[in-house]
């Protein structure tokens, strides 16, 4: 029984999710989430530091994303890297490990 409203459960998120996917006034909206959701788990990644507030770079992203081109048409790995270089060819992070990979070469 708890498996059966487990899936009802998750069957009325999604129902939910979608609605407000469908109502969501940028296209295409699915690519939209899957970019913030990235680059908010590279905003808990310690491996990153951010350089700019939220605000900053959702500004940022709205005014480049065509330029951007971010696309899941070549799969999760894909944009997750062209997210990342976005990110940091943008100075909206820097890689904390990069600094250290550096500073240990010299």
């Amino acid at each position: 029984m708890l498996e059966a409203e487990r899936q009802s459960r998750v069957h009325t998120s999604l129902k939910d999710i979608y609605k407000q996917l469908t109502e969501l006034e940028v296209f295409p909206s699915l690519v939209w989430t899957w970019t913030y959701d990235i680059i908010r788990s590279f905003e808990n990644d310690s491996e990153y530091k951010f350089l700019m507030k939220e605000d900053e770079w959702f500004n940022l992203l709205w005014n480049n994303v065509d330029k951007a081109g971010f696309t899941l048409e070549y799969g999760a790995e894909q944009v997750y890297e062209d997210i990342r270089d976005w990110l940091l060819d943008n100075d909206v992070m820097v890689d904390v490990l990069e600094g250290e990979e550096d500073s240990g070469d010299e």
